[in-house]
């Protein structure tokens, strides 16, 4: 579920360049990293393999990220990264920035998406298994504002849970 979502995460970071991408084929990720790099970007987004179907928000801001959808929410500032299901009353808590988070990935990512449309407002493309199966992906009402100084929005607080919460702390 967490690679599902960080995928998402990834759709929506390359709906930034402000004209039309259409990702790998426009092989600059250095440019639209350099574009996201203070921006605040907000959307709703929405995925289907099947059966299997899920949509949210994500809200993205230099290198961190919070994104609520399907039971889940995960927030990352950068530095650590909570996932937290509420029904479940669990959090676990990880370093973020390892092999799976995007933020250290995203030129892999980015590669790794067929078909990658946007057109200002709507972005999709589709993500490949290593089995072969297919998600397809998309962001909808994408907006993008200058960044908000702090990372709080991104951060998720333990202390203010009680005791039927059960919390793993990975790091």
């Amino acid at each position: 579920m967490k690679r599902i979502l960080t995928s998402l995460i990834l759709l929506t970071l390359s709906a930034l360049s402000g004209n039309v991408f259409c990702a790998p084929q426009n092989n600059d990720v250095a440019a639209l990293l350099t574009q996201i790099k203070d921006k605040r970007v907000i959307c709703e987004y929405s995925y289907s393999s099947g059966k299997v179907k899920g949509n949210g928000t994500a809200t993205i801001q230099n290198g961190m990220y919070m994104v609520r959808g399907n039971g889940l929410e995960i927030y990352s500032n950068g530095v650590t990264r909570w996932t937290v299901d509420t029904k479940a009353k669990e959090v676990y808590i990880e370093n973020a920035g390892e092999e799976n988070d995007i933020f250290a990935n995203l030129e892999q990512y980015l590669s790794g998406i067929e078909g990658l449309r946007f057109d200002g407002k709507t972005m999709s493309g589709t993500l490949r298994g290593d089995d072969g199966s297919a998600l397809k992906c998309k962001a909808t009402n994408i907006k993008s504002f200058p960044a908000v100084e702090g990372n709080n929005d991104f951060s998720f607080n333990t202390k203010s849970l009680d005791s039927s919460w059960v919390i793993t702390d990975l790091r």
